[in-house]
């Protein structure tokens, strides 16, 4: 149909992009690996397209603006260029669209996740928010990263040119380009979750309140008994 062919399009014409602006590095050797966003045109009709097939609804889309929920970023990277362990928090369609990379998969501690589990970043800031997030998502496992063995027996699949694979939000993967000229594109999905959707009709319901609509002024410097009043104040005005 016309939205398949304008996909394919869309695709191919990318494809050529990138290849004709990465083909002078991806050949030499000891040549960082590199990633950028794709166009906002293959965003525009890609990201929809596979929320659609998935009967996402109003859920792949931003309220407001209705922009697709999701990004699409290519990969190019060198033989022997490694991703260590980490989870998504997206789900996430990989492209490959030359060369070969191996991924491997170990299920992940949390159902849902909120937040990613990224310890090959070896950042502060990203260890803080991530945990908190993790620890309150009722985990198996309350560890950043497990151990070693744990991944002794993850399951593995290689991708060539034309492969597509799916992996879900909060598994555990790792990859690595097992030829040069690596050249892959993932769509990422972050689709609105039950939690948004309840949320949000709450926050309208709530609004209809004028105690509520009111600012939440002076509880700084308060004691917490104080300001756990102040709140069972507002709700009973509510």
């Amino acid at each position: 149909d016309h939205k398949t062919v304008e996909t394919l399009t869309q695709l191919r014409l990318w494809t050529a992009w990138v290849w004709t602006r990465t083909l002078p590095w991806v050949w030499q050797e000891q040549v960082p690996p590199f990633y950028f966003r794709a166009p906002e045109e293959l965003e525009n009709v890609l990201v929809p397209g596979i929320c659609d097939a998935l009967g996402a609804g109003f859920a792949g889309v931003y309220p407001g603006d209705g922009k697709p929920r999701g990004e699409i970023e290519t990969f190019v990277a060198g033989k022997g260029h490694v991703t260590g362990w980490h989870t998504d928090f997206q789900h996430n369609f990989t492209f490959q669209l030359s060369g070969s990379k191996t991924w491997r998969f170990k299920q992940g501690p949390v159902e849902n996740n909120v937040r990613a589990l990224t310890p090959h970043y070896k950042q502060r800031s990203n260890y803080e928010q991530q945990m908190k997030l993790h620890l309150m998502s009722q985990p198996s496992s309350s560890e950043f990263r497990p151990p070693d063995q744990f991944f002794k027996d993850a399951e593995e699949v290689t991708l060539h040119a034309g492969s597509v694979l799916y992996h879900p939000a909060g598994i555990w993967h790792h990859v690595q380009s097992v030829t040069d000229g690596s050249i892959s594109i993932n769509v990422s999905l972050t689709c609105a979750t039950w939690a948004d959707f309840v949320g949000d009709a709450l926050r309208q319901l709530f609004w209809s309140s004028s105690s509520l609509r009111a600012p939440a002024l002076g509880m700084v410097g308060l004691p917490q008994a104080q300001v756990r009043a102040m709140v069972e104040d507002r709700d009973r005005k509510s």
